[in-house]
């Protein structure tokens, strides 16, 4: 049995307890770092005792791994269920940027852990989050290929294009501020325009 399944065994009352762990868990390491917090801190932090979180959790990294990979799960989820009622290329598109955003800045502990603390995952854990980003690399492929083709076009580079709108995506949490004064959707229509040349500069 992976180690995911066990977390499923729990009573409901366990369930909600291991969720309020892994939501207070996700925000002390955003604030402390991984390797500098601990699960005292936690503890702490989520009102309970390290024995507590023993109860569920057998180490720091089983406690990483669960708020990544419950990240990555539901992103998927969610992006699906979204992709599945739109058809056109071009608002898959959208979508895709849309729910990008949307999902770091409802989730932004989480989203940040899962792009700069995975590496500290034992090596199994690591390769199933990178299973999932893989799923979600392939569906951003496949919206890309489907608007060059609408266009008319035929690419060798559709990972390329790929990797690039991603990284226009991710990289936003190095310095976009949600309750700054750009709003997500602002920032979601701009990624859109860059990435389909609609983007106007008045150079008067």
């Amino acid at each position: 049995m992976r180690s995911i399944d066990k977390f499923n065994n729990f009573t409901e009352k366990g369930r909600k307890q291991i969720d309020q762990i892994c939501l207070t868990a996700a925000k002390v390491f955003g604030q402390n770092g991984y390797l500098s917090a601990t699960l005292s801190d936690v503890a702490l932090a989520a009102g309970t005792t390290k024995g507590g979180i023993f109860h569920y959790f057998s180490t720091k990294e089983e406690l990483l791994f669960l708020i990544v990979h419950r990240y990555m799960n539901n992103s998927l989820k969610g992006l699906e269920k979204k992709l599945s009622a739109v058809k056109s290329p071009r608002e898959k598109l959208y979508t895709f940027i849309s729910h990008h955003i949307h999902n770091y800045v409802e989730h932004q502990n989480e989203s940040r852990l899962a792009l700069l603390e995975r590496s500290n995952l034992p090596r199994e854990s690591l390769e199933v989050i990178k299973e999932g980003e893989r799923q979600y690399e392939t569906i951003l492929r496949s919206i890309v290929d489907g608007v060059v083709k609408e266009k008319g076009e035929n690419l060798d580079s559709v990972r390329l294009i790929s990797f690039s709108l991603l990284g226009m995506c991710t990289f936003p949490y190095m310095w976009f501020d949600p309750e700054g004064q750009s709003t997500p959707h602002q920032l979601i229509e701009t990624i859109f325009k860059i990435f389909c040349g609609n983007l106007k500069i008045d150079q008067s």
